[in-house]
């Protein structure tokens, strides 16, 4: 099909094998022996097809029809009279009937001799009991002469591939033809507040990841700065940093394992509220906490451009005081000074809500008591006292202030041996950069991360409700 350093294959949509043997000038190739298979057939496997080469020469390849697929088989060529093995060739059926052969790209180089060549594992064969017209015969180099057991039966192999002249053994390349996943259907609008949408999407089969687009137009000429490709991992998304009264235009795409992406998914068209109210929180995370009513600022620690003022992101829920369901969320930055500003719809004014703070490596946690909202703002600090969160579920600096646990990985509401495993690989690996296993948020996942997870996990830290 092609000869130089290189080339280029037809269109093709499926995966398709080919071979590449380098060569001397004479080489060619000719094929022998019946082309297919015809007339009456059975599944027999006990037999030898009789061959004689007269001059040295390859048998690149051989054609079979297998009654099954998934059957693993053992080629063998012997010497016809020592019945010695002289080439074996091993491999399982993928295609079966009597209608499309299995190509066995055996490449056995034979020095002249008499040969037989048939089956030491038998994998259930289609032979041919009918007209065969021995020998077949390619004058000065190979002769197929008969079988071992009747001159009119045609056994196993077809379609002898022949290579004269010297050509090193052919190597299997395969062209890959990697499918384009699928589209995601329509987002959907989980929550919104001035400055965010929440959106989710359906998951996708095969789809290691998606490609997110965010803009103010519906041609997408005018995109959202950091929401144009932005990767994601999960089905969901907080899109945060938005501004109130706008529409914004959102659209998804899939990606799979091999980074082909699908075509976009239709588009969601969202408008954020006008009116909204703030929560202003005070809260420090354990892991984060440097002393002195300080944390670290793990993103810049991550990406050395991030400001230096933001210890992390966290999501803040405004939870019904009845079902515990969430009436609100919102994403919003926390800063290294413990305080968040949260924008939530101003339909939340005048209700009380329990107050949840939620973390990529934190354990969730809960006001101790609903918190009226207020038009006027209103204001929660977490850091005064134990008893500011639910079940006193919060641990003393010792100097009196006091710091959400740190370490629940997985965010199963345990900090305990199931937060260890990616715990332990991401270490091990040498992670560096913004990770969720990055409980101390310097960076990197290393032995620094440990202690305040193992402290933890020994005294069975568990998220608390009211």
């Amino acid at each position: 099909v092609g000869t130089g350093n290189s080339f280029v294959t037809p269109s093709i949509s499926t995966t398709t094998n080919y071979y590449v043997a380098s060569s001397t000038n004479g080489v060619s190739t000719t094929n022998i022996g019946p082309a297919t298979i015809s007339g009456s057939t059975a599944v027999v496997g006990t037999y030898y097809v009789n061959f004689t080469v007269t001059s040295p020469v390859t048998i690149a390849s051989v054609k079979c029809y297998f009654n099954v697929v998934g059957s693993n088989f053992l080629l063998n060529i012997r010497d016809a009279a020592s019945l010695a093995s002289v080439f074996t060739y091993s491999g399982t059926t993928t295609v079966s009937g009597t209608t499309t052969p299995q190509l066995l790209p055996i490449n056995a180089t034979l020095a002249p001799g008499n040969y037989q060549m048939g089956w030491t594992t038998d994998p259930g064969t289609y032979r041919q009991s009918t007209g065969a017209t021995y020998p077949y015969t390619l004058p000065g180099v190979i002769s197929i002469t008969g079988n071992t057991f009747d001159p009119n039966y045609i056994y196993y192999f077809y379609d002898w591939s022949i290579v004269t002249g010297c050509e090193s053994t052919r190597q299997l390349v395969t062209a890959t033809v990697n499918p384009i996943p699928t589209a995601p259907t329509t987002p959907s609008t989980v929550s919104k507040t001035g400055t965010t949408i929440s959106v989710r999407w359906n998951t996708v089969s095969g789809a290691a990841g998606y490609q997110l687009d965010v803009a103010t137009d519906a041609l997408f000429s005018s995109m959202v700065s950091g929401y144009n490709n932005l990767a994601v991992i999960d089905t969901s998304h907080s899109i945060i940093g938005l501004s109130g009264g706008t529409s914004y235009f959102i659209r998804v795409r899939s990606v799979n394992a091999t980074s082909c992406t699908s075509t976009n998914s239709l588009i969601l068209n969202d408008t954020t509220p006008t009116s909204n109210v703030n929560v202003s929180l005070t809260a420090f995370l354990q892991g984060l906490y440097l002393g002195g009513s300080t944390m670290t600022a793990a993103p810049f620690n991550a990406d050395g451009v991030s400001s230096t003022n933001v210890a992390d992101t966290i999501t803040v829920e405004l939870r019904d005081v009845v079902t515990y369901a969430t009436t609100y969320s919102s994403s919003t930055l926390l800063s290294t000074s413990g305080v968040a500003n949260v924008t939530f719809p101003g339909a939340s004014i005048g209700g009380s809500y329990y107050v949840v703070i939620l973390h990529r490596n934190s354990i969730t946690t809960w006001s101790a008591n609903p918190v009226t909202i207020l038009s006027s703002g209103t204001t929660y600090n977490f850091t005064t006292a134990a008893s500011q969160a639910a079940g006193s579920n919060m641990v003393d600096d010792g100097s009196g202030v006091f710091l959400i646990y740190t370490g629940d990985i997985n965010q199963d509401g345990a900090v305990d041996f199931g937060d260890y495993p990616n715990l332990d690989i991401a270490s091990s690996n040498g992670v560096i950069g913004y990770d969720t296993n990055d409980l101390d948020g310097n960076g990197a996942v290393d032995f620094a991360d440990y202690p305040v997870i193992d402290i933890n996990s020994s005294n069975g830290v568990l998220s608390s409700t009211p």
